[in-house]
């Protein structure tokens, strides 16, 4: 499943993703972007699960017409659209290296208002969450209301979102002396720095993609290739 970052500011969101692709034994067989930019729409979003559920998520998420607010509304919709469509094709007899009950769609950008948003959608329960429906991304220590009123543009980047998280990460960023849901100075050193941590699940590799989202547009860059 596609290693996933998202980091909130008030008026920026940024995503990360890897580039890696498995095969049924568990083995990589290629190198992919797996981030889809609709910078028409200020928005990003991946499909975290077997590659044909993303591919199959683009292609619906296409169809929706407006801005950010009209794809997180149909957002739900879409992710689940795509998973019935997978199902289908499977039942026809196609195949795919993951578990394909397993699916996450994350999306992110900037309203109307300004405000950078971010949700995930998952087929499973999350923490209570009701599966497939949009679950609000949110920083582990949001910004108070004095902080967005007032003094939003000094309010550092902190993580919202981060999966896989394999058993050893918390050791291994404790060992980095990375703090992961505080607040971070640099965000593009702290995201390479935590998926370099997702890595020791094994299947995480390929290379670590940032793309940031602001009102209007949308940049991306490779921040690190691995072997």
């Amino acid at each position: 499943m596609t290693a996933t970052l998202v980091y909130l500011q008030p008026r920026s969101v940024s995503l990360f993703t890897d580039g890696m692709m498995v095969g049924p034994n568990g083995a990589m067989i290629a190198a992919k972007q797996k981030v889809q930019i609709a910078a028409h729409q200020s928005a990003a979003f991946v499909g975290r699960g077997p590659d044909m559920f993303g591919a199959l998520l683009a292609v619906a998420v296409a169809q929706v017409q407006g801005g950010f607010d009209d794809l997180l509304s149909a957002f739900p919709e879409q992710v689940v659209g795509a998973h019935r469509t997978m199902m289908a094709a499977l039942q026809a007899g196609h195949s795919v290296s993951a578990d394909p009950a397993v699916i996450d769609g994350v999306l992110v950008g900037v309203d109307g208002s300004g405000r950078a948003r971010g949700i995930c959608v998952s087929s499973y329960e999350d923490d209570g969450h009701p599966p497939w429906t949009a679950k609000a991304l949110t920083p582990a220590l949001p910004p108070s209301a004095a902080q967005l009123r007032f003094t939003p543009d000094d309010i550092q980047p902190a993580l919202a979102f981060a999966s896989p998280w394999p058993a050893s990460m918390d050791f291994d960023l404790a060992v980095s002396g990375v703090k992961p849901w505080e607040p971070c100075l640099d965000v593009r050193e702290h995201g390479r720095r935590i998926m370099r941590a997702q890595r020791s699940s094994g299947t995480v590799g390929g290379f670590c993609q940032m793309t940031t989202v602001t009102a209007g547009v949308v940049v991306t860059e490779i921040v690190e290739r691995w072997q």
